[in-house]
């Protein structure tokens, strides 16, 4: 059985922020509803979402590189 809802343009948006490719808004809503609140996702859907640029991206990696170098091995005593 169909029912229709009424929502407001802000609901609407985050339903459909949060609604994946080939997911519907009653899956969304159910999943929220029913407490499984993080979809379980591939990794994969994430490659080549970095919004920022390549610059951005070698500065990221630079500093990344430099806190490593940074970080001393510590002797632990058992």
């Amino acid at each position: 059985m169909v029912k229709m809802v009424s929502l407001s343009n802000s609901v609407y948006a985050m339903l459909k922020a949060l609604k994946g490719k080939e997911e519907s808004f009653s899956e969304v809503i159910t999943r929220y509803v029913s407490g499984e609140k993080v979809k379980k996702r591939s990794l994969t859907e994430f490659a080549g979402k970095w919004p920022g640029g390549s610059e951005e991206l070698k500065n990221i990696e630079k500093a990344i590189k430099i806190d490593r170098l940074r970080t001393k091995i510590r002797n632990i005593e058992l």
